[in-house]
C-alpha cells in the first residue's frame, strides 16, 4: 500500500462521513445506480468466476467495496487483488484481514482505534464470522462512530458498542 502524500487519514474520515451520510441504497439485488460506484471496480474480476456480475442489475454484499471506494478515493493505491497468488479481492472482508496481517497493521479488539482506522466485525449483520467492515470516525470509551456500507443495503453512520462483535481493527 502506498499512502498518499496528503493527510490520508483525515481525507478518509471526511470522505467516509460524506458518503455514509448520503444514505445511498441498493436495489433488491444489492445493485443499482446509487451504489454502482462501489461495485464497479470489482465487476470484471468477480465476473471471472460468475459472468452475472457483468449485469449492472446483479449485485452482492458491498460493505468491503464501500471501504475500498473510500480508501482509493482518498488516494490509497490498493489493487483489487492484494495478493498475486490468491483470487480473493478487497471486495471480501476476509481478504482485508489477511492483507492487514501481511502488512503488520492488524490489531486485536483491545486496540484503541483512531479515526480513519477500519473495524472488522464478527456476526454483526449475519451469523457469519468476518461478516462486516466499516471505517472508524470517532472512538469513545464505550462505543465507536462508524461509516459503513451495506447495512440493510444502505450507507450510514452508526454508533456501535465496543463489544464481542468487534473481531479486529486495521490501523492504516
Amino acid at each position: 500500500m502506498t499512502p498518499p502524500v496528503t493527510d490520508s487519514k483525515e481525507k478518509v474520515v471526511l470522505l467516509a462521513k460524506r458518503e455514509a451520510s448520503l444514505k445511498l441504497k441498493g436495489n433488491a439485488t444489492k445493485a443499482g445506480p446509487e451504489i454502482e460506484k462501489f461495485l464497479s471496480p470489482f465487476r470484471k474480476t468477480f465476473a471471472e468466476n460468475d459472468p452475472r456480475f457483468l449485469d449492472l442489475d446483479f449485485g452482492a454484499d458491498w460493505c468491503a467495496a464501500f471501504v475500498y471506494f473510500i480508501l482509493t478515493t482518498a488516494g490509497y493505491a490498493l489493487k483489487i487483488r492484494p495478493f498475486e497468488d490468491k483470487k480473493g479481492t478487497f471486495g471480501l472482508v476476509g481478504i482485508w484481514v489477511e492483507w492487514a496481517r501481511s502488512q503488520g497493521t492488524l490489531k486485536d479488539r483491545l486496540y484503541e482505534p483512531v479515526p480513519g482506522d477500519l473495524v472488522i466485525y464478527n456476526k454483526l449483520v449475519s451469523d457469519q464470522v468476518l461478516d462486516h467492515i466499516g471505517i472508524v470516525l470517532e472512538n469513545t470509551p464505550g462505543y465507536l462512530i462508524t461509516a459503513e456500507g451495506n447495512v440493510e443495503n444502505k450507507t450510514g453512520l452508526f454508533k456501535r458498542e465496543k463489544n464481542e462483535t468487534i473481531a479486529w481493527y486495521i490501523h492504516l
